[in-house]
């Protein structure tokens, strides 16, 4: 009998592994069971409420709808085209045209108290724009 006693130890050492195996891969299929039925209820709340913000949006397009419809017969616009006419040029590389200089010449000439009639010479020409002093 002392020679069946360590293939008794060794057999029951599988044996108890073995159990402890089966304990282990039971409570693994078992968590994940309440794991799958946890997501599947989380997924249901998840399409519940999508499907109760979906509505909302769809009545609230309709209200919308509904509402652009009522200003649309209320409201009556009137669309008029009118024709410009550039007399001068508006982009150009000066500042000021040949009508702006003279009027900022003339400016100049009232604020040094110099006679505005007395300034004469090309427009934009800083030389005859001068006041004499």
């Amino acid at each position: 009998m002392t020679a069946l006693r360590p293939y008794l130890a060794i057999v029951g050492a599988v044996v108890a592994v073995a159990l402890l195996a089966a304990a282990y891969i039971a409570g693994r299929h078992d968590g994940r069971a309440i794991a799958n039925g946890k997501q599947a209820a989380v997924e249901k709340a998840v399409k519940a409420e999508r499907e109760k913000r979906e509505t909302a949006v769809a009545v609230t397009e309709a209200a919308g709808a509904a509402k652009e419809t009522d200003r649309q017969e209320k409201v009556r616009e009137i669309y008029r085209e009118t024709n410009t006419v550039t007399e001068r040029p508006v982009y150009r590389n000066l500042c000021v045209d040949a009508d702006g200089v003279r009027l900022v010449e003339r400016a100049t000439a009232i604020a040094n108290g110099d006679d505005p009639s007395g300034v004469a010479g090309a427009p934009g020409d800083a030389a005859a724009a001068a006041p004499q002093r």
